[in-house]
């Protein structure tokens, strides 16, 4: 039994907003190594608790499939968020159904939590993006690009879409003086049809 539970890697989540969206991304790639991403996506839906099942038939099996998926998710969902908020999302999460853990509806709970997508939210991700800069010139430009990216992603989820050479211009626009040759000479190939400025080139040349 010890041996067992120690081969169980726990995804701590404490319940820190902006740690969500990085821990999601490793839980759902842990759920698929494990089995049982298609069931807290909602992909697979799993039967109800008292549902009888006959294992003989091919139908039976994908059920019982499902019905073990959810457990396994459910329980991971459990021991992974240390939060009491967190926590509490995942503990309340039970249906009439379901009545000894629902993950389908614990892993949407938390999203709604974590990571909403209302009009409230939509506003607050649209301010961080524009007021977003790199400040020093001895700050990782790479690395603020890819908050800005992370910034673009969770825009779109709320329908606010932000293309790529809008997000280039954002950065040409907020890095420190120290880049102006360089901002002066990526600047010259936004309209470019032959040879069009790409983000990729932008991060190597900051």
């Amino acid at each position: 039994m010890a041996d067992s539970l120690k081969s169980i890697r726990v995804l701590d989540f404490d319940g820190t907003r902006n740690k969500f969206r990085m821990w999601s991304m490793k839980f759902l790639a842990a759920a698929h190594q494990r089995g049982y991403r298609d069931v807290i996506t909602g992909v697979v839906t799993a039967p109800p608790s008292d549902e009888g099942i006959d294992i003989s038939t091919e139908e039976g099996k994908k059920l019982h499939k499902a019905r073990e998926a959810n457990s396994k998710a459910y329980s991971d969902l459990v021991l992974s968020c240390s939060g009491e908020i967190c926590f509490e999302i995942v503990a309340g999460a039970v249906t009439p159904d379901l009545q000894e853990g629902d993950a389908r509806l614990a892993w949407k709970k938390l999203k709604e939590k974590y990571m909403p997508t209302t009009s409230a939210n939509k506003v607050d991700l649209a301010a961080q993006f524009a007021n977003s800069k790199l400040t020093s010139w001895k700050s990782n430009p790479d690395l603020w690009i890819s908050k800005l990216e992370i910034l673009r992603t969770r825009l779109a989820s709320c329908n606010q879409v932000i293309d790529e050479t809008g997000l280039i211009i954002h950065i040409l626009n907020n890095v420190p003086s120290k880049y102006d040759n360089v901002v002066e000479n990526l600047e010259k190939r936004l309209d470019s049809l032959s040879e069009p400025l790409l983000l990729e080139e932008v991060r190597s040349d900051l």
